[in-house]
C-alpha cells in the first residue's frame, strides 16, 4: 500500500495524504483524521529509510546501551521510548557489551542510516578514545548527541547523569554513622565513567572521614556477576581481617556478591553489611532486604529524550548539562556496630 493508493481511494492528492501522515500543516482536521484512519485500516507502513532519503529528517534515533541484561538500562530505554513515541520518532537500539569496537560500529551505522540524533550510555571515558571521534563527526553534521548515565570527558555535548561520587560518599558517611570503620568496595572497570566516579567518591570519603580500607578489600568485580562472585570468595578465603561493610558499585555485581555469601554461609548483616549502588525490585524481597542507592533512572531517560527533541527542533544547539541526585534507601542489610 502506497500514498498514491490512499489518495486514489479518498479522491485527494498524494501531497495531501503525505501532509496528513507526516503531521504537516495544510490539511483540515476532519480530512486528516479520515486519511489516518484509512491508512491504518489498509495497514499502511511508512518507509522511514526511503523517506529519509527524500527529506532532511529520518525520525529515527540511535540509542546506545552497554548491557541489555541489566534492568537499569532496560528501564532507561523504556523511559526514553515514551518521549520518542509521543513525538513520532522511532529508534534503533544497540547493545555494546561494554566493547568500544562495537560502539564505534554502531555509531557509524547510525550515520549511514541518517539517524537524526543519538542518546548514548557510552563505554568510553576519555575524549582520546577513537569512538569519541565518531561522536564528534556526528555532531559536526549538525546532529545532536545526548549522553545519559555516562559521559566522555573532554567531549562537549549535552548529558544527563547522576552525581556518582556524591552518592557513594553519602553511603560511606551512612556506614560511619552506624559504627563501621573498616569498609571495602566491589568496583567496576576503571575505564568506565560511572565506576571511575564512584571510586573517586569512595576514596575521598575514606580519607575525609579517617576510615580504614585496604587494597585487598577493593575487589574488581568488572560489572560482572561471575567475576564478582569469584573475587568475593577469594577475599573471604584469603584473610580473616575482613571489612565490616562492603559497597557494591552496581546491581549486577551485587548478585555475584550475594551468591558468594550464600556459598560461604556468610550472613547479612550479622557477618558483614552490604550496600548496593542501583536499586531493583528484588532488593526489597531478598531474604534480607538490601540497602540501596537508588538512581532516578526514569527521570534520566525522560530528560535525555526531551533534551534531544528540543535540540532537534531548535535553531540554537546549546548543550544542556544535567546532574541528578541519587538517594539512599535504608533497608535491612546494614548493622549498627558498637564503637
Amino acid at each position: 500500500m502506497r500514498i498514491k493508493d490512499i489518495a486514489k481511494i479518498l479522491n485527494v492528492s498524494p501531497s495531501t495524504v503525505s501532509k496528513a501522515l507526516n503531521n504537516r500543516p495544510g490539511v483540515n482536521p476532519a480530512l486528516r483524521e479520515k486519511i489516518i484512519k484509512t491508512a491504518q485500516k489498509l495497514n499502511y507502513k511508512k518507509d522511514m529509510i526511503a523517506s529519509s532519503l527524500r527529506t532532511t529528517k529520518s525520525h529515527i534515533i540511535g540509542i546506545v546501551i552497554p548491557d541489555v541484561s541489566n534492568s537499569f538500562f532496560g528501564r532507561l530505554v523504556l523511559s526514553i521510548e515514551k518521549i520518542l513515541y509521543q513525538r513520532n520518532y522511532r529508534y534503533i537500539l544497540s547493545n555494546t557489551d561494554e566493547e568500544i569496537k562495537k560502539e564505534q560500529e554502531y555509531v557509524l551505522t547510525f550515520m549511514k542510516y541518517n539517524t537524526d540524533g543519538i542518546i548514548t550510555a557510552t563505554s568510553a571515558v576519555s575524549g582520546r578514545q577513537r569512538v569519541s571521534r565518531y561522536y564528534r563527526d556526528f555532531l559536526s553534521q549538525g546532529k545532536p548527541v545526548v549522553f545519559v548515565d555516562r559521559v566522555i570527558e573532554g567531549l562537549d555535548a549535552s548529558y544527563v547523569i547522576v552525581d556518582n561520587a556524591g552518592a557513594i560518599y553519602e553511603a560511606v558517611v551512612y556506614l560511619k554513622d552506624r559504627g563501621h570503620r573498616k569498609i571495602g568496595a566491589i568496583i567496576g572497570p576503571n575505564n568506565i565513567y560511572t565506576s571511575k566516579k564512584r571510586f573517586e567518591g569512595f576514596t575521598k570519603a575514606i580519607k575525609d572521614l579517617n576510615l580504614k580500607t585496604r587494597e585487598d578489600w577493593i575487589l574488581r568485580g568488572e560489572y560482572s556477576i561471575d567475576i564478582s562472585r569469584k573475587v568475593t570468595k577469594e577475599m573471604f578465603n584469603r584473610t580473616k581481617d575482613l571489612p565490616t561493610a562492603l559497597i557494591s558499585f552496581n546491581n549486577i555485581m551485587t548478585i555475584g556478591v550475594l551468591e558468594a555469601f550464600e556459598d560461604l554461609g556468610v550472613k547479612i548483616p550479622d557477618d558483614i553489611s552490604l550496600i548496593s549502588f542501583d536499586d531493583t525490585p528484588w532488593h526489597r524481597f531478598s531474604k534480607v532486604p538490601i540497602t540501596s542507592i537508588e538512581q532516578p533512572v526514569e527521570e534520566m531517560g525522560i530528560i535525555a529524550a526531551t533534551i534531544l527533541m528540543d535540540l532537534l527542533n531548535s535553531s540554537k544547539r546549546e548543550n544542556r548539562k544535567v546532574v541528578l541526585k541519587a538517594r539512599l534507601i535504608e533497608r535491612g542489610s546494614v548493622s549498627y556496630l558498637k564503637n
